[in-house]
């Protein structure tokens, strides 16, 4: 339970009444936060904190068998990562220090192809989460999907995103890594030619406040 400080008594009346309902009502908020998705007292979660991506950081071995091709973009003189069926590429996300607590996370895969046909790209993510400071251990492997139909337009930038993933304990500090494999497509023709994915991120929610404490407990206690 947060409670706020008495305003200094060297304030004038008009300035301490006003900083004072200030706290008190800074105070409420912080004592009421709302489950997440429903409306209520205090902030809602999921329409008062905005949203952050944490960009993936790919994990060497960046090539050989089952890894994606390091290939120039068309014409452009420019390079990145393309994925056919079978390969993957590992990945390793952190959990920054504005993560807001019991909030869901979004694989996203930022992608592009050569062809105008219009097909579909399938991203598998196997993931495994643990805690840090010496309170977690990483677990099993869990997997989850996302699919997604090509903009007949070559080159069109696409972003494919799972459905909400809740992770048990997730926190601050806390690392996700993963394995992001593109497979065939289910019930539907794959993207034919060259299909970038130069980058893979998370979307989170994000209190936009540090914490108070760099280690457990991370959030300030009275």
């Amino acid at each position: 339970m947060y409670e706020p400080r008495p305003v200094p008594s060297e304030a004038s009346e008009a300035l301490r009444t006003f900083l004072d309902e200030e706290l008190q009502s800074i105070a409420y908020q912080l004592n009421n936060l709302g489950e997440p998705g429903t409306i209520g007292s205090g902030i809602e979660v999921g329409r008062d904190f905005g949203w952050r991506d944490i960009i993936g950081s790919p994990q060497y071995p960046l090539t050989g068998s089952g890894r994606p091709s390091f290939l120039q973009i068309g014409s452009t003189g420019v390079y990145a990562w393309s994925f056919t069926i079978g390969d993957d590429q590992f990945y390793v996300w952190h959990l920054p220090h504005d993560y807001v607590p019991g909030t869901d996370i979004y694989f996203h895969v930022h992608w592009f192809g050569s062809q105008t046909a219009g097909g579909f790209a399938r991203w598998q993510f196997d993931y495994m989460y643990a805690s840090g400071h010496d309170t977690d251990a990483y677990g099993s492997a869990t997997t989850v999907y996302v699919q997604e139909q090509q903009s007949t337009t070559a080159w069109q930038h696409m972003i494919s995103e799972t459905a909400a993933v809740t992770i048990a304990g997730l926190e601050v500090d806390g690392v996700i890594i993963a394995r992001v494999d593109r497979i065939a497509a289910v019930g539907e023709t794959d993207v034919s030619g060259d299909v970038f994915a130069p980058i893979v991120d998370i979307h989170y929610q994000s209190t936009n406040l540090a914490t108070p404490n760099k280690v457990p407990n991370f959030y300030l206690t009275r």
